[in-house]
Parts: structure tokens; C-alpha cells; sequence
């Protein structure tokens, strides 16, 4: 996906002890007007970086990998661990994710949950609200449905979001680890969306979001709780809520569903000059001329946002 749809490309480094694989790192060569050309592992994900038989291996890895992008001009190298591989490294802790292990059985998850966020679900289901997946093969009838609620979404929050054909790319590589959930209303259609993905025993929601002018129905609440119910009878053993800011509005959502909170380390090296030239996301978001195009954003009309 990376490679094809992104058209970065890949850098795979290994490390072998006598014969045997002890490490890899997958890198992407990235291209940005804001951020230059990075080495990135990975692009898009949440968490990735070098997997290592011990620190040693994970140490030679990122060396060399720091001395192919010196010779290719690289401006800078990102490494997303979630533990702090390199301590003498600087690293982005800005955001953490969410992990909830999983009973095989709904009821047993259900009586764990907190009673506030109970009863949301409840007020939700009260209200009418419903909870739907899409059979697999009608997946591609419904991701344009998806894209509309989560564009609107960000929009609200002043962000731009990716277009239908990112998620029909990723639909047609990973169709049956490909899952889709709605929240609807009676006579209203859907209100909330979010996609799963599945791997393993894990069940990942990287995107999820409502209408705002639902919100007060808590349509986000019916909508997880529906996915957590989901996961357990289809055999899952791990829901990963994906990440968040600290103490933001969706880290505080998470954490409420019993979810651990797993810091992330966004190791980082600048290859041209001071670390602290290094824009984040974050520092951008929070910059005055961002704050302005959020805020234009915002107030544009559904045709011209829909990218």
C-alpha cells in the first residue's frame, strides 16, 4: 500500500547472526513540502520500527540505516517504537495508543466497562440508534458512505481526510481482513462509521468518527461498543484502539473503555542541523498559519473538501 498507492519507496534492512534473521527495519523514503525527504517506518502506521533479537542488533540496524540516508541525502529519520528503543535518542512522545485484551465472551467485557460509558451505549440504543456491519462483499457499495460521515467529521475538526480511492485500494488488497461498521438511525441513515482492520487476534480501528449534529446521542459510544462485541464473538483476543494525543478529547474517549495506555516513541534523527528543526504534526497543527487554514477548513462547503 505504502510502496504502490503513496509511491514511496521501500527500504528493507536486515541482520543476520551466523545465517540466522535477527533483525529487520522497513524504511520508506518520504517526500513532503513541510517535512523534506525522510527515511519513515512506517508511513501511515501507528507503530512499527525495528523488531531485534536484543538492543545490540536494533543499535546496528538504525546506524545503518542512518548511513544510507547520510549518503542519499536524507533530511531526516523516524523510527515509531512502542517502547523507548533508543533512549539517548530524542523522540516525539506526544501521542500514546490504546490496547484492551479481550474475553471470548461480550457479557464477561461488558460487566468490566466503566457504568458512565454503559450507560452512553444504553442512551444510544434508547434514542433509536443501531448498530450494523456490512457483509464483506458489500464492503465497496458502503465505503463512499464511510468517506462522507468521516470527511464531515474532520472537517468539524479542521482537517483534511483521504478520498474513496484510498480505501478501495486498501479494501481490494486486504478483503478479508477488511471490516466495516455503521451507527443509523431509523429514517436517518448512518451517523457514525469506523473501519476495522484484522490481524492475528487483533482487531485495529484506525479511523472511526460521527456527524457532529448526532453527537449529543453519543453515536460514537454505541458504535465502539457494537465493534468490542464484534471482536470478542469473532475470536479476537486484542482491540487496538489506535493513537491519540496526550490528554486529548479521543485519548480521554479511549481510555474510558478500560483501555491500557502504550506511550509511543517516535525516534527521530535530523540529518541537517538541529533536532528542534524537526517539524512534528503537532507543531504544525498548533502553528498560527495552520490554525488559519484549519479554520477556512472548516467552513468550506462538503464538494470542495471532499479530496
Amino acid at each position: 500500500i505504502v510502496r504502490e498507492y503513496f509511491k514511496f519507496s521501500p527500504v528493507y534492512l536486515s541482520a543476520y547472526k551466523n545465517g540466522v534473521l535477527v533483525g529487520v527495519l522497513p524504511l520508506f523514503l518520504t517526500k513532503s513540502l513541510l517535512f523534506g525527504r525522510g527515511f519513515v517506518s512506517l508511513p501511515g502506521a501507528d507503530e512499527a520500527g525495528i523488531i531485534a533479537e536484543d538492543k545490540r542488533v536494533a543499535r546496528a540496524l538504525a546506524d545503518y540505516a542512518f548511513n544510507i540516508a547520510q549518503k542519499i541525502g536524507v533530511d531526516y529519520i523516524e523510527l515509531r517504537h512502542n517502547s523507548n528503543v533508543f533512549p539517548d535518542v530524542y523522540s516525539d512522545t506526544s501521542r500514546a495508543t490504546f490496547y484492551l485484551k479481550l474475553p471470548s465472551d461480550p457479557g464477561v467485557l461488558w460487566r468490566s466497562i466503566r457504568p458512565d460509558k454503559r450507560n452512553k451505549v444504553r442512551k444510544a440504543m434508547k434514542a433509536g440508534l443501531t448498530f450494523r456491519i456490512i457483509p464483506p462483499s458489500h464492503i465497496p457499495d458502503f465505503l463512499p458512505l464511510f468517506v462522507r460521515i468521516i470527511t464531515i467529521n474532520r472537517q468539524h475538526l479542521g482537517s483534511p481526510f483521504h478520498g474513496l480511492p484510498y480505501f478501495l485500494y486498501l479494501y481490494n488488497h486486504f478483503p478479508t481482513q477488511f471490516n466495516l461498521f455503521f451507527v443509523e438511525v431509523k429514517d436517518r441513515g448512518a451517523v457514525a462509521s469506523a473501519i476495522g482492520l484484522s490481524f492475528n487476534g487483533r482487531l485495529v480501528v484506525p479511523i472511526a468518527g460521527g456527524l457532529p449534529k448526532f453527537f449529543r446521542y453519543a453515536p460514537n459510544d454505541l458504535l465502539y461498543w457494537g465493534i468490542l462485541e464484534y471482536a470478542c464473538k469473532t475470536g479476537h483476543f486484542l482491540f487496538d484502539f489506535g493513537r491519540s494525543p496526550w490528554h486529548s478529547g479521543p485519548f480521554r474517549f479511549k481510555v474510558r473503555w478500560g483501555a491500557e495506555v502504550i506511550p509511543l516513541y517516535y525516534h527521530r534523527w535530523n540529518l541537517k542541523g538541529n533536532i528542534s528543526h524537526i517539524p512534528t504534526r503537532d507543531t504544525l497543527r498548533q502553528s498560527s498559519i495552520m490554525q488559519v487554514i484549519s479554520n477556512l477548513w472548516k467552513r468550506c462547503p462538503y464538494p470542495v473538501v471532499k479530496v
